[in-house]
C-alpha cells in the first residue's frame, strides 16, 4: 500500500511539474485588464510551489522547508488578493491543505527531520491536488 501511495505521489508531482512548465508566465492577448494581475501572479505561485514540492527535508533541513512554505503562502495570498473571489472554491481547497501543511511545518523543530519528512509527504498529496485544480482554473481564465 505504501509503494502504491509513493507511485501516486510521484505521478502527481510529474503532472504538476509538467503543468507548471508548460504554462506561460504572461497573459494571453485576450485576457482582460482585470485579469492581468492574477494572470501575472500565478507564475510566482507556481514557482514557489515547485520549490516547496522539491524540498528535500532530510538534506536541506527544516529551515529550508519553513522558508519555502512561507514564500509559497505569501505568493498564494497575493494571488488571493489579486483574483478577489474569482477562484474562491479552488483557493479554499488549497487553503485547507496549506493549513494541514502549516501544522507539519510548525511542529518540525520538535518532530525531527525524519518525522517531518514523512508527514510532509502525506500532506503533500492533498496540496498537489488542490493546487493543480487552482492552476488549471487560472490558466483557463488567463489563456495559459
Amino acid at each position: 500500500m505504501q509503494k502504491r501511495n509513493l507511485v501516486a505521489v510521484s505521478l502527481m508531482v510529474l503532472a504538476v511539474l509538467a503543468s507548471a512548465c508548460s504554462s506561460s508566465s504572461s497573459p494571453s492577448p485576450s485576457a482582460s485588464p482585470s485579469t492581468d494581475a492574477y494572470c501575472a501572479q500565478v507564475q510566482a505561485v507556481k514557482d514557489s510551489f515547485n520549490a516547496l514540492v522539491g524540498t528535500d527535508i532530510v538534506s536541506e533541513g527544516t529551515n529550508t522547508l519553513k522558508t519555502r512554505f512561507d514564500t509559497f503562502t505569501a505568493d498564494l495570498q497575493s494571488l488571493k488578493t489579486s483574483s478577489s473571489s474569482e477562484f474562491s472554491t479552488q483557493l479554499d481547497a488549497v487553503q485547507t491543505s496549506v493549513d494541514q501543511l502549516k501544522t507539519v511545518v510548525d511542529n518540525a523543530d520538535t518532530a525531527g527531520v525524519a518525522t517531518t519528512a514523512a508527514q510532509f509527504l502525506v500532506v503533500l498529496g492533498g496540496l498537489k491536488t488542490s493546487v493543480t485544480a487552482l492552476f488549471t482554473a487560472v490558466d483557463q481564465k488567463c489563456g495559459g
